[in-house]
């Protein structure tokens, strides 16, 4: 849903960091996007899968990949990272979502294609901001994207902060009728963390 586009945003995380119990920004040496993510975005996917996640989104930039698909990339990604009864539970939210949306004569599908078109259009500033690093980074170095991904995520790192989430959020929200937010909202309650912004 809205929260595989958000990973196309979110990098990496440092072991050695000591995040602060409520996330604010970065403050770590190496920035710890996935904790980040975690608090602000999704508590179902632990910051060690997110970190997984974010770095296929991060490649995927760096490769200059479009947004659709980065979004087909961590999708794909995702039944590949998660522990089969992580992955009964995931397909379980998809399957309720469809069946809300049944109605509408809509899926979860439509609705995450719906919704990102005016999400694509938030982020689209620091995305491309992003692939422009990486495309200059691979460059000057010779480096593959995978050895370039630090550089990415120093400057994606400071992006991800609750006002940020919550723009982008507010961005998605008019553009689905009123019945699509209220299934999405409810049937995604485990995946995204919708009360900090709703």
């Amino acid at each position: 849903m809205i929260f595989f586009l958000f990973l196309s945003m979110l990098f990496t995380c440092s072991e050695a960091c000591q995040i602060s119990k409520d996330w604010k920004t970065c403050k770590c040496p190496i920035e710890d996007g996935p904790m980040g993510a975690f608090q602000l975005v999704s508590g179902y996917f632990t910051p060690k899968i997110l970190k997984q996640l974010i770095d296929v989104a991060a490649e995927s930039i760096c490769n200059q990949r479009t947004m659709k698909q980065i979004k087909d990339d961590i999708l794909k990604a995702i039944p590949l990272k998660l522990s089969i009864s992580q992955m009964l539970e995931f397909t379980a939210m998809k399957k309720g979502a469809d069946n809300c949306l049944k109605s509408l004569g809509s899926n979860i599908d439509k609705l995450i294609d719906k919704a990102s078109n005016p999400l694509s259009a938030y982020l689209n500033k620091d995305y491309n901001k992003l692939k422009k690093l990486g495309l200059d980074t691979t460059k000057k170095t010779g480096k593959k994207c995978n050895a370039i991904l630090p550089d990415l995520y120093k400057q994606a790192c400071p992006m991800l902060t609750e006002h940020y989430v919550k723009k982008g959020i507010q961005a998605v929200k008019p553009k689905l009728a009123p019945q699509e937010w209220k299934c999405l909202v409810e049937k995604a309650a485990k995946l995204v963390r919708w009360t900090r912004y709703i």
